[in-house]
């Protein structure tokens, strides 16, 4: 979980400001973060596009979501669903079971 929390603290954008304890991510590094959840086996429910406009990240009202508990399945619905509907002006943010955004605390910052 370490290698997570350090990818989300790197390269996540806090979404704070808005409200939302969570972190966005450009279409690139939030399908590598994919891969990182699938190699920890992370359960994913689902996820939200954002659309950063006037320098504020606004929700475009695109998302996922999954019934499933099957963790491999979850994953490769969400890697289809950004290849298919993620242009690369967009950010994502994940729904996951674990709540990393109280977890990145504990990462030292250098």
């Amino acid at each position: 979980m370490q290698e997570i929390l350090l990818f989300i603290k790197k390269k996540g954008i806090d979404l704070a400001n808005m409200g939302v304890h969570n972190y966005a991510f450009p279409k690139n590094d939030a399908l590598e973060l994919l891969n990182l959840f699938k190699k920890y086996n992370i359960l994913l429910y689902g996820g939200d596009f954002l659309k950063k406009e006037d320098n504020k990240f606004n929700y475009n009202y695109i998302n996922w979501a999954t019934n499933e508990k099957n963790i491999q399945y979850n994953i490769e619905y969400a890697k289809k669903f950004i290849e298919q509907y993620a242009t690369e002006d967009i950010y994502i943010e994940f729904v996951t079971e674990i709540d990393f955004y109280k977890h990145i605390k504990t990462i030292p910052t250098k």
